[in-house]
């Protein structure tokens, strides 16, 4: 599993917003999580068009987390932030044939058990816990 930049950040900016419990704008958020502003604009857009933080435009508007923290968990903000399946290369879908099918098939089954308790251990982390 990788998780690319954009996933870090959003994770980082949603953690920050639950946390401050106020409206920030984009540059305030990009600084206080070590992020560059134009990139930071670009996550927020995702966030809020997923309806994990809500946007308000105007001079005094800025992005708020308006959900409660034990409602999004770091599943639901890698789904949203990730450009491919979060564990696709894990049990191996998208790759070629394997010389050694056969041997694969065998332990197929304890890597698609690993996977659902990853996405069910990301599931169960809740903002909430992150915040404690």
């Amino acid at each position: 599993m990788k998780i690319n930049l954009s996933t870090n950040y959003g994770i980082r900016a949603v953690i920050y917003l639950a946390a401050e419990k106020k409206e920030h704008n984009s540059t305030e958020i990009a600084t206080a999580v070590g992020v560059p502003p134009s990139v930071m604009r670009r996550v927020l857009q995702k966030l809020k068009s997923a309806g994990i933080i809500k946007a308000d435009r105007g001079i005094d508007g800025g992005y708020a987390f308006v959900r409660q923290p034990e409602e999004v968990s770091l599943l639901d903000i890698m789904s949203v932030m990730q450009e491919t399946d979060i564990l696709k290369n894990l049990i191996g879908h998208d790759l070629p044939p394997c010389p050694a099918e056969e041997l694969f098939h065998k332990k197929r089954a304890y890597l698609v058990d690993l996977q659902n308790e990853i996405l069910q251990s990301l599931h169960e982390m809740t903002l909430d816990k992150l915040l404690e």
